[in-house]
C-alpha cells in the first residue's frame, strides 16, 4: 500500500479565472505560493500558478495506481495531481495543453484520457506538444523539463532537440489557425512576438 506523503495547506479546488489577455512571460511575475498550491515539487507550484492565471485548474488529489501518465488526471476540464507518483512535470504541461487545445464546451468535460475525433488523429496532439513548450518557456523552464529523456515514447531527446530551434516542425501550424500564436513570418504585420509568444492561451 502507498503512504501519501504529508502537504501543508492543501486546496481540493482552485477557482478558474478568466484568461488574462496576453498572458506570457508575465507569469514570471506571479507569486509561487505552496501554501496555497498544496505542492512539494516547486516546479508544480510553478505551473499550477501559471496555469490558475490562464483558468485551467490544477489541484492535488488522491489518484489510482493506473492513469496515462503516473499521478496526473484530467477530469471535468481540470487537472489533479497526486505527488506520490513523483509526476513530471513536462506530463503535467502536455495534458494541460490537451485541454487548452480544445474548444470550450469540450475542453469543459474532458474526463480521463484525451480521445480525438474523427479527422483529428495526430493533430491535436502536435498542437499541445507545441502548446506545452510555449507554456514552459513562459513559465521561465528549460525544454529538458518538457521533453525530458524518456518522455513522449522515448521521441523526448529528439523533440527536444527540433523545439530548439526559432519555429517547431509541427504543432504551430494549428495554433496559429486559432488565433493563439504567430509564426515568424507573420508576427511582425500583428504586430507581437512570435511563437513561442502566445496571444492567447486557450483555444476559442
Amino acid at each position: 500500500m502507498r503512504r501519501r506523503r504529508a502537504h501543508a495547506g492543501w486546496v481540493r479546488g482552485l477557482p478558474a479565472r478568466k484568461e488574462k489577455a496576453g498572458f506570457g512571460i508575465a507569469c514570471l511575475g506571479v507569486p509561487y505560493d505552496d501554501a496555497v498550491t498544496g505542492y512539494e515539487d516547486p516546479r508544480l507550484v510553478r505551473i499550477a500558478s501559471f496555469l490558475d492565471g490562464i483558468g485551467i485548474e490544477m489541484r492535488p488529489g488522491s489518484l489510482p495506481d493506473k492513469t496515462f501518465f503516473p499521478g496526473i488526471r484530467l477530469t471535468q476540464g481540470s487537472i489533479v495531481v497526486d505527488e506520490a507518483y513523483s509526476p513530471q512535470p513536462g506530463d503535467v504541461l502536455h495534458e494541460a495543453g490537451h485541454l487548452a487545445v480544445l474548444p470550450p464546451a469540450r475542453r469543459a468535460v474532458l474526463d480521463d484520457v484525451f480521445v480525438p475525433e474523427a479527422g483529428e488523429e495526430g493533430g491535436l496532439d502536435m498542437a499541445a506538444t507545441a502548446w506545452s513548450h510555449a507554456a514552459g518557456a513562459a513559465i521561465g523552464f528549460e525544454p529538458a523539463v518538457v521533453f525530458y529523456p524518456g518522455s513522449f515514447k522515448g521521441e523526448g531527446e529528439h523533440l527536444h532537440t527540433l523545439f530548439s530551434a526559432p519555429q517547431p516542425p509541427f504543432g504551430l501550424p494549428l495554433l496559429q489557425l486559432w488565433g493563439m500564436t504567430c509564426d515568424s513570418k507573420s508576427a511582425g504585420a500583428a504586430g507581437v512576438a512570435p511563437y513561442p509568444h502566445m496571444t492567447r492561451w486557450l483555444r476559442a
